[in-house]
This record gives C-alpha cells, structure tokens and sequence, in this order.
C-alpha cells in the first residue's frame, strides 16, 4: 500500500499562511511502503519510551474534537485520534485540560509533552514548537433559526467567538471593513470556552458565532434546530499535534504514525464516529 507522507516545510508555510487565505495543504511525497507499528513503536526517542505516559495538554470545552463527557472524562476525535497514535507507540497518555491560551506555552514550559487541542498551524507558532498536521478545517458561521447572520450581513451585529483563537482576528478584520465602508462595527463578545459562546447565541446575547468548522457543525446538530449555519467552510487550514521545539524526530514519527492509521483505516473510523469528514486530512481552500 502506498503511504501518504505529509510534508511541512517552512517554505511551504510561508507561501500557504501569507495568503489571505489560510493553508492549502502541503506537498504529499508518496513512498513505496506503510512502516509498520512494530517498527514505528521501535523508534520511539529512549527518553520518551523510558517515561512511557504523555501527559497532553488540551482545551476539553471544543465539541466534538476535546470535551467532556457527562462523565466528566475528557473525549472527542482529537483524543481518540491521538490516544490511537500512543497506541501504536507503546506510550500511555494522561489528558490534563487547559485554558486554549495556556495550551503552547504549556509545551514550551515542560508542564506538557503533548499538546492536542485543535491548534491551527500558524507560521507563528511554528517558529516556537513542532506541529505535525493531522486534519483540515476551516471557519464557519452560526445563527439562531430564522435570524441568519453571517460573513454577509455581520456589520454591527454581536457576534461570540473563543477568545484566543483564528476567529478573533477574522472578527477584527471584518470590523475594520465595516467601519472603512461607513457602517457600525461589529460587537465582539469573546468567552473563554466554546460552550459559552454557542450558549450566547442560543440565549439571545449574542446574533451569531463562528469557529472551526467540524465545531459549528456539531454544535448545530446538538441544538434541536434553534441553530443554523449562516457560511460555508472557508480559510481552511491545517490542525497540528504541538510538540516542544527540537522534537522533529519525534514529530516525523507521529506523522508517520497518522500515515499508518490512514492506511488500516482506524483514521477515518474515528473520523467518521464523531461526524467528521474522514478524508478530513485533505482540504480545499474558500474564501468567505
């Protein structure tokens, strides 16, 4: 079978996240074999295998990729992905949750090994940790049934986004056009966690809210059609597994990793469960 190795270089980010849209996805070099598991565990870094628990940092409040469930335990595509991933390593994994903003600086400061949070590769973050990219998503647009607010007719309208995310700076260039073409800006209203922002919508507070897009849609299929999607998919970017800066061989090996999961199908199984596209690890790029 032939395997997909995903290829991210600087040069390929520089050229895809400078553009006004977000990331098309990078170079695929097929090669002629899928490594093995057994092969892939063997080649994990000794200090990592010597440790044998990964200790991942992530946002739990971002359905259906890391939440809680009414259990309290921390679930979702990007920990079932994952835990799949330590899985075929031999390693163990411990989920701690975190503030989305306490997410990278939790890597860089040791407090995790892993972080897995639905973290877009940024040209930015790239220059501070490794990210191995692991799924294509873009931004999408909610609104209350019958009031449809969207990209088009957002102009001083409340709009609920997460703060600390890709949204708030879509948000503030959407502002400044409304404002150049003579009309109000838009009024933002950033909350700490996803839950809280789709709750703002479904309260009246706020007229829409955008986020990525497997999270907008979830969240309207959750809300017993009191939610629309008032967008497409647009700036679709890649989804990246950080990792402390000068890990790139460890980084090579969860890629190689997602490319065996890919090949025995267990990707888009999981993909699939949580109603995400499974052939989610290509995209296509939109603009709004």
């Amino acid at each position: 079978m032939v395997r997909v190795r995903v290829v991210v270089t600087a040069l390929v980010l520089a050229a895809a996240l400078t553009a006004c849209s977000v990331q098309t996805p990078p170079s695929v070099v097929p090669t002629p074999e899928t490594t093995s598991a057994a092969q892939l565990a063997a080649a994990v870094p000794a200090e990592i295998r010597a440790r044998g628990t990964l200790v991942i940092g992530t946002d739990a409040t971002y359905a259906p990729n890391e939440f809680r469930d009414k259990g309290g335990v921390i679930t979702g595509f990007d920990v079932e992905l994952f835990d799949a991933i330590a899985s075929r390593l031999n390693l163990k994994t411990q989920w701690q949750n975190s503030s989305f903003d306490g997410i990278i600086p939790g890597v860089r400061q040791g407090r995790f090994q892993v972080a897995v949070s639905s973290v877009s590769v940024t040209l930015e973050r790239a220059k501070v940790v490794e990210m191995v990219p692991y799924y294509v998503a873009g931004t999408q647009w909610a609104a209350r049934s019958g009031n449809k607010i969207g990209p088009a007719n957002v102009c001083g309208r409340k709009v609920a986004v997460q703060a600390d995310t890709i949204q708030v700076d879509d948000l503030a260039v959407r502002s400044a056009a409304c404002q150049h073409a003579g009309q109000s800006a838009i009024e933002v209203q950033q909350y700490g966690g996803q839950g809280e922002a789709t709750e703002a919508v479904l309260g009246g507070q706020a007229d829409a809210m955008l986020a990525d897009s497997p999270v907008t849609a979830y969240a309207v299929k959750q809300s017993d059609g009191r939610l629309v999607l008032s967008s497409a998919v647009y700036d679709s970017a890649y989804y990246g597994i950080v990792l402390p800066k000068g890990q790139a061989d460890f980084a090579k090996l969860i890629g190689d990793t997602i490319d065996l999961l890919i090949a025995d199908g267990t990707y888009a199984q999981i993909a699939a469960k949580w109603g995400l596209d499974p052939d989610g690890f290509r995209g296509t790029t939109q603009k709004a």
